[in-house]
């Protein structure tokens, strides 16, 4: 769907997409085979992105793929279609990475999270996760929230159970698609 809009009616118009905490740049690699542009894929571990590579040059499906740290990305760098599925809950600061993030993102971003199950207020944020040394929690609503926050405008968000998490703070995933407010 952000792609589609991203592109708009500009049929030979091939959006730029980046993908946080990438892993194996699933989405990144669907990305560009649904006719994306320039795709990179950032994430910190190398074995996960040695395996990305191993995915994308038998898919024949031309990707960036970068180790780093998602905190480090170029300011300068925009994309039209910003993914960052998962690993918001690792961050200790979501906020501060959503706002920074926000420099980075010229139409749409999308982002899923674990969410927490045990509380829905809105100013429910706990770090380190429970059980963690890092990480955070939070309630579908702080997740919207500081979406709004950060200078994104929620254009459609969802919401499931994650059966197979036992921990009622890992049991709660929440998506959404957001556009990027004009700056002031």
């Amino acid at each position: 769907m952000a792609l589609a809009k991203a592109r708009g009616t500009r049929a030979r118009y091939r959006p730029s997409v980046l993908e946080l905490f990438c892993a194996d740049a699933y989405y990144g690699l669907l990305a560009k085979r649904f006719g994306a542009g320039r795709v990179v894929g950032v994430d910190k571990d190398p074995a996960a992105l040695e395996a990305a590579a191993v995915v994308r040059d038998a898919l024949a499906l031309p990707i960036e793929l970068r180790c780093g740290d998602v905190f480090a990305l170029p300011g300068r760098e925009k994309y039209d279609v910003v993914l960052c599925t998962g690993g918001l809950y690792h961050l200790s600061d979501p906020l501060r990475f959503l706002k920074q993030l926000r420099t980075n993102v010229k139409a749409y971003l999308v982002v899923q999270t674990v969410v927490s199950l045990e509380c829905d207020a809105a100013a429910y944020f706990v770090s380190p996760a429970p059980g963690w040394q890092h990480g955070c929690r939070f309630s579908q609503a702080y997740f919207m929230r500081m979406l709004r926050a950060a200078g994104f405008h929620v254009l459609g968000s969802g919401f499931n159970h994650l059966e197979g998490n036992r921990r009622r703070c890992d049991r709660g995933s929440a998506y959404a698609l957001c556009g990027v407010r004009p700056e002031r």
